[in-house]
């Protein structure tokens, strides 16, 4: 199996020994010597099961190709997910970390600079992804106050998910300048990236506020589409213009 992040490994493992605990109840039951109101529980069980291990197959096989950079991986990826809410998030966010990084591997980490940035730019994700877990959490507490236990859980996994997500982006600028090159984070989902300057080709800006990058590496083109939304739109403009700067200093024009 091709390297992948840990938390795709640890959320496959808890989603197997979710299924393999199904498993050891579900040989010791016997729903007709069961009370009533037990059986409909007891007949879930025996059905899902099968189901179960047939999306755990899928999960497994989901892994394997987003490792090895293969993007229909990502379909069995949501759908082995999907069907495992909400205890399988975590399996799904570590496959979507495994994806973008095995798809960016040829680009230098920005976690290998050692010297200070001459400029940062905030993102805008983390308060995106704050509100967006005060509201899954809003949600939990009127499903749990309704007696809509199910979606509670969905909910408030969501909003513990939203909260994760947006705290690992607080610590990470959407766009940082050093005096040989610029980072980047295509995606949240995604490492942060070094672009060197002296191996930038182009940057062009579409209007939709997309940059994107063409550098040479090792002898290969390579792509690296940014967008300047992730910005806190009071910073865009500048961070446009000096990005500009930057990569007119080292003769690479913003078309």
């Amino acid at each position: 199996m091709p390297r992948s992040h840990p938390a795709a490994w640890g959320g496959l493992v808890i989603n197997a020994i979710l299924v393999f605990f199904l498993y050891i109840v579900s040989s010791s039951l016997d729903p007709a010597n069961l009370p009533e109101d037990q059986q409909f529980v007891a007949e879930l069980i025996l059905k899902s099961l099968p189901v179960l291990v047939t999306v755990l197959v899928v999960q497994l096989a989901g892994l394997y190709l987003v490792a090895t950079g293969k993007k229909a991986g990502l379909g069995l990826v949501a759908l082995g997910t999907f069907f495992m809410l909400p205890i399988s998030l975590i399996y799904g966010i570590g496959c979507l970390y495994t994806y973008f990084g095995k798809a960016s591997e040829a680009i230098p980490r920005a976690k290998t600079l050692t010297n200070q940035p001459e400029y940062t730019f905030a993102s805008v994700y983390p308060f995106w992804f704050f509100l967006g877990g005060c509201s899954f959490a809003l949600a939990a507490w009127v499903s749990f106050e309704t007696g809509q236990s199910d979606t509670g859980i969905i909910a408030m996994s969501f909003s513990f998910c939203s909260m994760f997500l947006g705290a690992r982006a607080k610590d990470t600028p959407a766009l940082a300048l050093y005096a040989q090159g610029l980072c980047v984070a295509p995606n949240l989902f995604g490492p942060q990236l070094f672009l060197p300057y002296e191996n930038l080709q182009s940057a062009r800006l579409h209007q939709d506020k997309r940059i994107e990058f063409s550098l040479y590496l090792a002898a290969a083109r390579h792509t690296v589409t940014w967008n300047m939304k992730q910005v806190r739109p009071g910073d865009q403009k500048i961070a446009l213009e000096e990005l500009a700067r930057k990569l007119r200093t080292h003769n690479v024009a913003l078309l």
